[in-house]
């Protein structure tokens, strides 16, 4: 029981923190966007969202090798870890 939570923990992370790095990186995302939280409450009080700045640039950046530095590390975690599991079979 306690292998089913580890992987679907790994799961969840590796490959899904990879995919949101890369979807980021093609997109461009890091660049133009706006985080989700900054937005829903600009839309709620009925404003825009300010333009972004070189600094919050940089730091979605930052976050995107980050997701993808981390989701790498962790997919490789997920796949030792089914190593393990189906050679001990």
């Amino acid at each position: 029981m306690k292998e089913l939570g580890l992987l679907a923990l790994l799961v969840l992370l590796g490959p899904g923190f990879l995919w949101m790095g890369i979807r980021s990186l093609r997109t461009r995302a890091w660049h133009d966007g706006v985080p989700a939280l900054e937005l829903m409450i600009d839309r709620v009080i009925g404003e825009e969202p300010p333009p972004r700045t070189k600094w919050d640039r940089r730091f979605a950046l930052f976050q995107t090798g980050a997701a993808i530095l981390f989701g790498s590390f962790f997919t490789l975690i997920f796949l030792a870890v089914l190593y393990v599991l189906i050679s001990e079979q």
